[in-house]
């Protein structure tokens, strides 16, 4: 590479045509063995240059010497290329740019995790879906390199912006690709992984995959100390195979195992999540009245933690009861709180049950 940065080295880049040489230098580097000009025109122009802006830029190069101009025969045509020396000094230029692209972002979507789970989490959802493309290109990245453990790094914030936008398949389709590398990342990567799988599968009611996810985040966490919010989560996800499958006692005692761990350590959010899951199974098993108070404790500790992802379904669920026993204008008052947080936060997938609740 000396040789690739003797060559490169007293180019002086100045105004706008020149940066369409830097942005251009780097994507030639794909071409193995030349190219003409109507090849670099369409492999080579994106964001930056445009197709039809690619002959200057590209003269430009031929003028420093960074690439090489020859004509082919008699036609008066022209085939371009790059001295391999060139030609990998740029390739490794392109993929430090993609790499720190990747880390950029990647460590972006892991910073917002904190914020997803408080009053401001319509900020941090809003920043994601806004940068999605970029956030899919350094996925992309990541697993085409085999960089797992980079590509897991934002599952926890990812996987709830997926769910809470309605980007559930095309969350699955990322976790379960970075899943399928065995041995590739640590297992709390994997098991954060796996926890941000468990709640796209089981909007789509795929109870098979539901319960595997959470057998292998429990058969892993055997494998290292884990805490008790960790223990409490997968619990919480063992519990609804259980509970979805009729076998509500095994559900309630999963639930209430998650609840106490979380109540141990005053984890707001965990001790919400496991409310979550323990009302339906307890509404389910036909106590009502208990239901309705689980519901209302739920209500209270999201408004308490200012955990407004997880409020609309307490609202919605708890108004449903009332409205079955008759109480339909406090219920009716509870489904529509439970539609306006949707929509002001962008809830797309509780939407959908908020809006069924209402519609009843």
């Amino acid at each position: 590479m000396a040789d690739a940065r003797r060559l490169t080295q007293g180019v002086q880049y100045h105004g706008s045509e020149t940066s369409k040489e830097r942005a251009l230098f780097g994507r030639l580097s794909t071409f193995a063995g030349g190219w003409t000009l109507e090849a670099s025109e369409a492999v080579t122009s994106s964001e930056g240059v445009a197709e039809g802006e690619v002959l200057n830029p590209l003269s430009g190069l031929v003028e420093k010497s960074l690439v090489v101009a020859e004509g082919i025969g008699q036609s008066g045509s022209v085939r371009y290329r790059l001295l391999e020396p060139v030609r990998q000094y740029a390739r490794e230029k392109l993929e430090e740019v993609r790499r720190r692209h990747a880390e950029f972002f990647l460590a972006q979507a892991a910073e917002a995790e904190p914020g997803l789970r408080g009053p401001e989490d319509r900020k941090w959802l809003e920043r994601l879906e806004r940068e999605h493309d970029n956030m899919r290109a350094a996925l992309s990245w990541a697993l085409e390199r085999e960089e797992v453990e980079l590509g897991l790094m934002p599952a926890g914030a990812l996987g709830t912006f997926w769910h809470a936008h309605g980007h559930l398949g095309e969350g699955r389709r990322w976790l379960e690709e970075a899943l399928a590398k065995d041995g590739r990342a640590s297992v709390a990567a994997r098991i954060k992984a796996l926890k941000a799988l468990f709640w796209s599968v089981c909007d789509q009611w795929d109870n098979d995959r539901v319960e595997a996810v959470a057998k292998e985040g429990m058969e892993l966490s055997a494998e290292v100390e884990i805490g008790s919010s960790l223990a409490a989560s997968l619990r919480t996800m063992l519990a609804v195979p259980a509970w979805v499958g009729g076998d509500y006692e095994r559900g309630k005692d999963l639930l209430e195992e998650s609840l106490a761990f979380s109540q141990e350590t005053d984890d707001k959010i965990m001790i919400a999540e496991a409310l979550v899951q323990l009302g339906g199974t307890t509404a389910a098993m036909g106590d009502i009245a208990r239901a309705n108070e689980i519901f209302e404790e739920g209500i209270a500790v999201c408004r308490e933690a200012g955990y407004t992802n997880r409020l609309p379904f307490f609202l919605h669920s708890l108004g449903y009861m009332l409205m079955l026993e008759g109480d339909y204008e406090r219920g009716a008052a509870l489904n529509e709180e439970a539609v306006t947080i949707c929509r002001e936060h962008g809830y797309k997938a509780s939407l959908n049950y908020a809006l069924t609740v209402v519609c009843c």
